[in-house]
């Protein structure tokens, strides 16, 4: 945001006033807080439609930087996806396929051990199938790593899917909030980089006006306080609102402050001006009564 310094006639403040009570004029200049909307991609700007003066409104798309290799990415980010499910599903086949496989080898073994002890098996067959439960327990843990390393995998992905989409959605210049477009800086076919300013923009529904009061005005003058403004070219009178009071006063020496270097203080005051009609244009000269 940026804010241009209004300009003030101490002159004029000072010498409209008179011993019949005139009102004092201090005299400003329309601003507006301005924003700047940047790229936040980098690549050739393909689009950017709007022009000095359009409206725009908060989230509008304003124009587009190229993000065809971000597109590509995205769609073998999601073949390796593909790939990966099917993966996955072999390995789930290939887990049940053992678990069933070492549940029979369990059963077995028990029945065996029963029967040796009856003198119905021998111990070289209970010691085979004590040998097949405990490969197949083996196998079982590595698959279910492997399957694990697939779910990994997978999540990383689906990250990575993440800041695909998020690149792809900053290659969208959108307006930050409503207002007027006030300059645009670049066309389309130019490269740009993440950070280039693209188009400067305002709220012109509301207007700063800045003004500097003398020290002896000071007290009168309060946050919320109303003031009268005319303003050079403008079809009616405004009013306008105190919203901040400088803690600090301007041209004052820094070591000295004698009686007659505390008449040149001022103090600037900033007034917020409602402007619906859009009449009231930055820039404009005012003149503010209180």
């Amino acid at each position: 945001m940026k804010k241009t310094i209004a300009v003030i006639s101490l002159a004029l403040a000072f010498g409209s006033c008179s011993a019949e009570n005139e009102q004092e004029v201090y005299i400003g200049r329309m601003e507006a807080d301005t924003l700047v909307v940047s790229a936040r991609a980098s690549g050739e700007l393909m689009d950017l439609s709007v022009r000095e003066g359009d409206p725009v409104e908060k989230g509008e798309v304003l124009g587009k930087i190229d993000s065809e290799s971000l597109n590509i990415r995205k769609r073998q980010q999601l073949a390796r996806l593909n790939a990966l499910a099917s993966q996955k599903e072999s390995a789930l086949l290939q887990i049940d396929q053992s678990k069933v496989q070492l549940n029979l080898n369990r059963e077995t073994l028990e029945k065996t051990e029963k029967l040796l002890s009856q003198g119905g098996a021998t111990m070289q067959k209970r010691d085979e199938l004590a040998t097949q439960v405990s490969v197949g327990e083996s196998s079982l843990r590595i698959l279910q790593s492997q399957y694990n390393m697939i779910l990994a995998q997978e999540a990383e992905l689906y990250a990575g899917i993440d800041l695909t989409d998020l690149a792809i959605e900053k290659s969208s210049v959108e307006a930050p909030a409503a207002g007027t477009v006030l300059n645009r800086y670049h066309n389309p076919g130019e490269l740009v980089g993440t950070g280039t300013p693209l188009l400067e923009m305002a709220d012109l529904s509301v207007m700063d006006l800045y003004i500097y009061l003398p020290l002896r005005r000071l007290t009168e003058v309060k946050i919320g306080q109303t003031a009268q403004i005319e303003v050079s070219g403008a079809s009616r009178p405004y009013s306008g609102t105190v919203t901040w009071i400088a803690s600090e006063g301007e041209f004052t020496p820094k070591t000295i402050l004698t009686k007659e270097t505390r008449d040149t203080l001022v103090y600037e005051v900033k007034l917020r001006v409602e402007n619906p009609s859009f009449e009231l244009k930055i820039g404009m000269p005012a003149d503010v009564t209180f």
